[in-house]
């Protein structure tokens, strides 16, 4: 329509003698006409200030100016692939992102809070429109080179970690791929509203000093957001961080199962993601891992076996997995890994018998297998167990006696047998175990004396439990008191009161 009526009064316009506009009462601010140049001057121009046909087409000319911004805002809006049931903001946040790409002037804390101004909870798209057009190219190129397809309106944790990156102008391929990471983290567990130490995220492009991270250059070597209050999943995409050595995320509020993905993280020492709600069973993939050290997955509600490719894991030194639901038998294969120190299976479901295997373990240092369903003797030939500090097995269904070769676990500190099944007398050998500062054998069926052993041999002996073995006669006397520590020996007492304490100072009794 402009085009048709600038072409009908060409022929005045030819004549006259144009000038741009400069009366205030025009519909284009001079000084702005000025600064776009001749698109505007050519467009709105007039004969002379006195013709009053100039004025009139002056009028239609700003009409038409008018019209033509208000279809281009429609189309845009048309366009812009925002469903009515997903409204958008009617405003753009208080503050503009500040920072051009390339122009980090560390005010990215302020950002920050503009993109979580940006998707409120349950959004899933925002108005976009507001974007610098150098953050938006920016953003396109770091999606392009990052292979990320997120639309930059969407609100993902994906998209609002490549607009924070599009504000830093990083341009080193490594830093670039570690922010995103650690960005996309940060939205995507809650570290907007829900992080309990934050301290660093977001609020400067060196992320090696974000709260948490240790690096080596720019590369990632720890990553450590213990007890931090992290929601959500445990993001796959951490598996991209090719050097990590440690991946600790112990104590959060971690839902749904564990990403196989993290298998492929051939440098971990150390994984911890114990005391979360983590479901599901244990990938098979995480024997690839094959120099892990430290595997804590304890206090979850994980289930099913540990598999049987963890074989490959044989740098293992500490496996951690109670208290979750694991059914299974104890893994023979644990038997093959070398280098194990402590092996914690505690309160799940695990049945079976202590497999002999497990004496290969010359440098086990502790197990535990307390509250499981466990049947069968306690192995005999433990003597290769030499190292050995805490055996716990109580409240399973053991049998038999107490092998006398414990005696020979000179390091042996802790012994607990409670709540068993096992019989004959309390082998006297244990008293060679000089740093015994807590034995618990309660809830057998033991008989006979308590050997006098226990009372001469344990001067670190701490807490010594017999009760609820109804078949057990004779006196502990003052010798317990001379040789131990005295005023913490408070928890010697038999139902039966056949066994009498001369000396004890805090005698107590538990109805079972």
């Amino acid at each position: 329509i402009v085009q048709s009526i600038v072409s009908r009064h060409s022929s005045i316009n030819s004549r006259a003698d144009i000038r741009p506009i400069n009366n205030p009462n025009t519909c284009i601010n001079p000084a702005a006409a000025r600064h776009e140049g001749n698109t505007w001057v050519n467009f709105m121009f007039r004969r002379n200030n006195s013709d009053p046909n100039n004025f009139r087409w002056h009028l239609l000319y700003c009409m038409m100016v008018l019209m033509a911004i208000g279809g281009g805002i429609g189309v845009a809006i048309a366009v812009s692939g925002v469903s009515e049931s997903e409204p958008i903001p009617s405003q753009a946040p208080s503050a503009p992102l500040y920072l051009n790409a390339g122009n980090y002037d560390g005010i990215s804390n302020t950002n920050t809070e503009i993109l979580q101004e940006l998707c409120p909870p349950g959004s899933q798209k925002f108005n976009a429109s507001f974007l610098p057009q150098t953050i938006v190219e920016a953003y396109e190129g770091y999606a392009d080179a990052l292979k990320i397809s997120d639309p930059i309106n969407s609100c993902t944790p994906n998209t609002l970690a490549l607009l924070f990156v599009s504000t830093t102008g990083v341009q080193e391929e490594v830093s670039i791929s570690s922010m995103y990471l650690l960005s996309a983290l940060y939205f995507g567990t809650g570290g907007s509203t829900l992080w309990m130490d934050g301290s660093g995220w977001l609020e400067t492009p060196d992320f090696c000093q974000w709260q948490g991270v240790e690096c080596v250059g720019s590369h990632i070597l720890s990553l450590e957001l213990t007890a931090s209050g992290l929601t959500g999943t445990i993001p796959s995409h951490l598996h991209y961080f090719a050097d990590l050595e440690k991946l600790l995320l112990g104590g959060n509020q971690f839902k749904g199962p564990l990403p196989s993905e993290l298998g492929t993280l051939s440098n971990l020492l150390e994984l911890d993601i114990s005391r979360n709600e983590i479901t599901g069973t244990l990938p098979p993939e995480l024997s690839g891992n094959t120099n892990i050290r430290r595997l804590d997955f304890s206090l979850n509600r994980i289930s099913g076996t540990i598999p049987s490719e963890w074989v490959k894991m044989t740098s293992l030194m500490y496996l951690r997995a109670g208290a979750n639901r694991i059914h299974s038998t104890i893994p023979t294969f644990l038997g093959s890994l070398r280098f194990l120190e402590r092996i914690e299976l505690q309160s799940n479901s695990i049945s079976g018998i202590i497999p002999s295997e497990l004496l290969k373990l010359t440098k086990l240092k502790e197990i535990d297998l307390s509250n499981n369903q466990i049947k069968g003797t306690i192995p005999i030939n433990i003597e290769s167990w030499k190292l050995m500090e805490r055996f716990r097995s109580g409240f399973n269904w053991l049998t038999g006696t107490i092998p006398t070769q414990l005696g020979s676990l000179k390091e042996l500190a802790e012994l607990t047998l409670s709540g068993n099944q096992l019989t004959g007398q309390m082998p006297s050998e244990l008293g060679l175990c000089t740093k015994m500062h807590t034995l618990t054998l309660e809830r057998n069926q033991f008989k006979g004396t308590i050997p006098k052993e226990f009372f001469t041999s344990f001067p670190n002996l701490e807490i010594l439990v017999t009760f609820s073995n109804t078949a057990l006669t004779g006196t502990i006397g003052a010798e317990l008191c001379a040789s131990s520590k005295h005023s913490q020996i408070s928890a010697v007492c038999d139902l039966s009161d056949q066994v009498v304490c001369e000396c004890c100072t805090k005698k107590f009794c538990i109805s079972y």
